[in-house]
């Protein structure tokens, strides 16, 4: 039974290990982490030993499980301030260019401010300051992403009613010759062909025939 217990320890690879301990701190049940291992051992091609409820319970008992449930939470901690400025940035996109980077990097270090209290009401109110600065940046920033969109979509609408108008303009022409042709004819007592007058009809109008 202690083999048992000690098969995460003595017969997996820290690879493997590290999934183990990844999985248990971000709440994953024990049949998911045995599954797990049993799929990260086949994809090594290594013995895979049999994992119980107790061996992963031992395992998380040991001073390398708490050794990694420090470091990820020191590393978590760390990250905190960085994922919430993150969020403030670019409508919650993260950034995405050099001036997002900026952004981010000054919310940053206003969270990591805000977090350690203590400010006297002078400082709190230079903090605040400089979140709306921030703010207000973001929010120029995003009306002006608004306004030249808004302005490509003009310029794109304004092109395409160039092109129609011109379409229009030239079909008109092209009735216009049509009738003039036909009234000619008329007047110089020949007769219209109906048919004829009728197709040059629907190459105008770009009709096509069924």
């Amino acid at each position: 039974m202690a083999m048992q217990r000690n098969s995460i320890a003595r017969h997996l690879p820290w690879e493997i290990r590290e999934l183990v301990c990844r999985m248990r701190f971000d709440g994953q049940g024990n049949m998911a982490i045995a599954a797990a291992v049993q799929a990260a051992c086949a994809a090594a091609a290594i013995p895979a030993p049999r994992i119980h409820g107790t061996s992963i319970l031992a395992y998380c008992n040991s001073r390398e499980y708490a050794d990694y449930v420090k470091a990820r939470q020191g590393f978590d901690a760390r990250m905190a301030p960085r994922k919430l400025a993150a969020s403030m940035v670019n409508g919650g996109h993260g950034p995405q260019t050099m001036a997002d980077l900026a952004l981010q990097a000054a919310a940053e270090g206003l969270v990591v401010t805000l977090e350690q209290g203590g400010l006297e009401p002078s400082e709190q109110v230079k903090v605040a300051r400089a979140v709306m600065d921030v703010q207000r940046t973001l929010l120029a920033r995003q009306a002006a992403v608004v306004d030249g969109r808004i302005a490509e979509l003009e310029e794109k609408h304004a092109a395409e009613c160039a092109q129609l108008q011109a379409a229009i303009a030239g079909r008109d022409e092209a009735i216009a010759d049509l009738k003039a042709e036909i009234e000619r004819l008329n007047n110089d007592g020949k007769q219209v062909d109906a048919a004829a007058v009728a197709e040059r009809m629907n190459e105008v109008l770009g009709v096509r025939k069924g």
